[in-house]
Formats: C-alpha cells, sequence, structure tokens
C-alpha cells in the first residue's frame, strides 16, 4: 500500500496523474482529511462531474459541496459513504500491517 503523502510531494507527480497511474492497483492509504479531500476531487474530476451535478444527486447546494471538498473534515461518514459511492468509490478499513524491518530495537 502506498500512502498518498509518499507521492503527493513530488514536484513532477501530480495528485490527478497518480490517481490514473495507481487507481486499479493500490488503495491509497490515508494519513489526513485533506488527502481524503484530494481524492474525492481528482475522482470527481477525472469522471468530469461538475461540483453542481455531484451536489444535486447529493441533495447539498453547490457552495456546500464545495466547503466539504476544502476542508473534508467536516465530512460526517454518511456524507462521505455517499460522496464515495456516488463517485464509484468505496472505504476500506483494514487492520494496520506492520513495519517490517531486518533489525530489532
Amino acid at each position: 500500500m502506498i500512502a498518498a503523502s509518499d507521492i503527493s510531494h513530488s514536484s513532477k507527480i501530480t495528485m490527478p496523474s497518480v490517481y490514473r497511474l495507481l487507481r486499479y492497483k493500490f488503495m491509497l492509504k490515508l494519513n489526513s482529511p485533506q488527502q481524503a479531500g484530494q481524492i474525492l476531487v481528482t475522482r470527481r474530476k477525472a469522471l468530469r462531474l461538475s461540483l453542481a451535478a455531484v451536489a444535486a444527486r447529493l441533495g447539498i447546494s453547490q457552495n456546500r459541496l464545495s466547503e466539504l471538498e476544502a476542508n473534508p473534515d467536516r465530512l460526517n461518514l454518511d456524507r462521505l459513504l455517499a460522496l464515495a459511492s456516488l463517485l464509484g468509490l468505496e472505504l476500506v478499513l483494514q487492520e494496520k500491517t506492520s513495519p517490517t524491518s531486518a533489525s530489532e530495537w
């Protein structure tokens, strides 16, 4: 699994290109609400859906959706699940994997 933070800081790789390259091969591990927001916006744009179209399908205003994309920490779980589903995404919770290292402390 690749953390979004591992790849989003490169000056040559943008989140949209990362999304296109990795969307079928890897799950992105989220470390912050802002990363979730980046993924949701990138997916919406990749699907060529406008803010207005997505907001209408969610039953909220375009301004509210714009605010939620900019501040994804304000998304409640119900809204996040609805938005992810509308964008053809799913949320997966799984047990953390232990870092593998050859040496002990």
